[in-house]
């Protein structure tokens, strides 16, 4: 473990703010540190999953009461291996500056993934450019169709 590991671990359960660079920041409560990203849990009960690479700096608010910490055992170790397991479900990406996208994740490979937008269209995004995962809680869970069988056929 890193010293930027350990000090991420003395703040499970704390609420923090964690800036990605710019105008861009989030706020939540830090809910586990895993080997390449942490979790974070928003007001809304909603869990935001940021990649360690593109985390400039976390910043506790020691007035706001703490929260238990979700088990690290019941996260993937890594984000590729969580963005694989979040396949099918409707997802949130922040990528590429403040820009967001909306949709269902359809495939995820070790350094791209394939999203259905809300067009319909496939749209690959390299896993490097990704900036967080957010796994909304139920406003967009059913937005959806359920994922297909069938294989991508170069939409």
């Amino acid at each position: 473990m890193d010293a930027f590991s350990g000090y991420l671990r003395g703040l499970l359960g704390r609420a923090v703010q964690v800036e990605r660079g710019g105008p861009e920041a989030c706020q939540g409560w830090l809910q586990a540190v895993c080997s390449d990203y942490l979790t974070l849990r928003a007001e809304d009960c909603s869990d935001l999953y940021l990649p360690l690479r593109h985390i400039r700096s976390v910043t506790p608010f020691p007035d706001l009461p703490p929260l238990d910490a979700a088990p690290e055992a019941d996260l993937p170790a890594t984000f590729a291996a969580l963005l694989a397991a979040s396949i099918g479900r409707t997802v949130r990406l922040y990528h590429a500056g403040p820009e967001v996208s909306f949709g269902l994740l359809r495939d995820c490979a070790s350094d791209h993934l394939i999203m259905e937008a809300l067009t319909g269209e496939n749209v690959c995004y390299t896993l490097f450019h990704i900036r967080s995962l957010h796994l909304p809680s139920g406003e967009l869970h059913g937005a959806f169709p359920a994922p297909s069988t069938e294989p991508l056929q170069g939409r």
